[in-house]
């Protein structure tokens, strides 16, 4: 078992950002583990390999710890993002506008024509079962992304749910 392996159990998320979040976030994630583990944000990934490998219960439940404080900072940075896009928004809508109305206008569209070009594929190609999938594969990959543009223009525009019922609130 790898030293990661050990910490995922009760870090997922840090263990999460040091394998895969990019530079700052696997240099965060290292610092938290460094700072529970031996008490010094500055370890060395060596060292940290070497203090989990023989981590007390006292330091893995600090460790747990950790990641429940890592998890509230990231949310608080995504919620600070999100405030800032709209705030930016706020100040500068035109061309976002014109993007957002492009995307719920044509993805529709797009999104139907694809779904007929898959329909004659399939109905044309069917001996070639191997094209076939590989070209609807293609194809759901691309509606799937078409439908995330609609669902990211829905979100900015409307808000989450639990976001606009505290603005409203907080507004009030």
């Amino acid at each position: 078992m790898s030293w990661l392996d050990k910490i995922k159990e009760y870090a997922p998320d840090i263990v999460a950002a040091v394998s895969t979040g990019g530079t700052s976030l696997a240099v965060t994630g290292l610092r938290i583990l460094g700072k529970e583990l031996l008490g010094d944000e500055n370890a060395t990934e060596e060292q940290i390999v070497e203090a989990a490998e023989v981590a007390t219960p006292e330091q893995l439940l600090a460790i747990t710890k950790a990641n429940n404080n890592f998890r509230f900072e990231m949310t608080k940075l995504q919620v600070q993002e999100n405030n800032s896009a709209r705030e930016m928004y706020s100040k500068h809508n035109e061309q976002a506008d014109a993007i957002a109305d492009r995307i719920t206008k044509w993805n529709v569209a797009y999104i139907l024509g694809l779904v007929a070009v898959n329909c004659l594929i399939v109905y044309f190609l069917e001996e070639n079962a191997a094209l076939v999938a590989a070209a609807s594969n293609i194809i759901g990959l691309v509606i799937r992304d078409l439908l995330s543009q609609i669902q990211a223009v829905t979100g900015f525009y409307f808000g989450s749910s639990l976001g606009s019922k505290s603005k409203d609130s907080k507004a009030k």
